[in-house]
């Protein structure tokens, strides 16, 4: 049986569920299409509320006083994130 450090497991379940979170948005995303849904200013404006929300609790369990970042560049960015999305 295979053992796999918290490293490999940090990569292969972030990877995963970063997908995952980033097809989510992408289907919200679709929901904009007049055509095919309605919908109010005010439901938009939830969504939205939702996604910061969100946004903010994953920025605040991963910021620390040692690991204070703003802005991640592609030189930054680890290659094993999401590579569809470069």
């Amino acid at each position: 049986m295979k053992t796999i450090n918290k490293k490999e497991k940090f990569k292969k379940l972030a990877n995963l569920r970063l997908h995952n979170a980033l097809v989510c948005i992408r289907r919200l995303e679709s929901l904009a299409d007049k055509r095919y849904y309605d919908y109010t200013h005010d439901e938009i404006i939830v969504i939205n509320a939702l996604l910061k929300d969100a946004i903010h609790k994953v920025e605040t369990r991963y910021n620390t006083s040692k690991n204070k970042t703003t802005k991640i560049t592609d030189k930054q960015r680890p290659d094993y994130f999401c590579d569809e999305e470069r």
